[in-house]
């Protein structure tokens, strides 16, 4: 559905970000 589809997103963005905070430290 497109609300797990959402949440994927939201999910993946999250996992994203993570990395890009780890990187920059």
């Amino acid at each position: 559905s497109n609300g797990s589809l959402f949440l994927r997103f939201l999910s993946n963005n999250r996992c994203v970000g993570e990395m890009a905070e780890w990187f920059k430290a």
